[in-house]
């Protein structure tokens, strides 16, 4: 686990004393997420490591990927992104890549195909709130 997914964890492990039912905390660690506004929203956006000012070619791959949905990985090209953001063809896979490593993307495949999308958390802490 990489991103703000070990953070994400560690904020459960932190919270459960001896004999707890991490369900409970699980409950309430999910309602403070639902909050847009909230402190553990932001700090595990923090966390995940993509913002625009930072990441700007790895926050574009995802954006694309967020508005689009469900897309064939083969279909993803750097010139779909609608972006001032400089890359070539290996910065793009990179980006991709890392993206993947960092667990925001969900991965099947249909056919041959590979598909990704963005994990519903990261697509609603990053874009949504």
């Amino acid at each position: 686990m990489t991103g703000g997914w070990h953070w994400l964890l560690q904020r459960l492990f932190d919270r459960c004393k001896e004999g707890d039912d991490p369900r409970q905390v699980l409950h309430e660690i999910a309602d403070e997420m639902s909050q847009p506004g909230s402190t553990m929203c932001e700090l595990f956006r923090e966390a995940l490591g993509i913002h625009p000012d930072t990441t700007p070619l790895v926050w574009e791959v995802l954006r694309f990927l967020h508005i689009m949905g469900k897309t064939r990985s083969d279909d993803i090209t750097p010139d779909l992104l609608d972006t001032n953001v400089a890359t070539t063809p290996e910065l793009f896979t990179n980006a991709l890549e890392y993206l993947k490593i960092l667990g925001v993307l969900n991965i099947s495949h249909e056919d041959q195909y590979e598909l990704l999308t963005v994990e519903a958390l990261a697509s609603r802490m990053l874009f949504e709130s």
